[in-house]
């Protein structure tokens, strides 16, 4: 299973409605898109956090060693364990 996700993650160029998601503790979601944005540079893809309360916190993502690095754009940065992500589809 971690070998098919890792691969997925690699690949998510190959379709533009693919996206992975995994639950915060507080009831909110963090969602990797595979999409671009010049806030991001070239090797980062855009991410968001949906919080409980609806407010969203944007930022960028990569896949790094074994594990899914983000940068918030209020400068926070965490590394996240590749487990418990669900990937999705638009």
């Amino acid at each position: 299973m971690k070998k098919i996700l890792v691969m997925l993650l690699l690949c998510v160029n190959a379709h533009a409605g693919e996206y992975f998601v995994t639950p915060t503790e507080t009831g909110g979601e963090i969602v990797l898109t595979n999409r671009k944005t010049t806030n991001c540079g070239d090797s980062l893809m855009f991410m968001y956090v949906v919080m409980s309360d609806q407010s969203v916190i944007y930022g960028c993502w990569a896949y790094i060693n074994d594990k899914i690095h983000v940068r918030y754009d209020d400068g926070n940065r965490r590394v996240y364990d590749i487990k418990g992500w669900t990937r999705k589809t638009d």
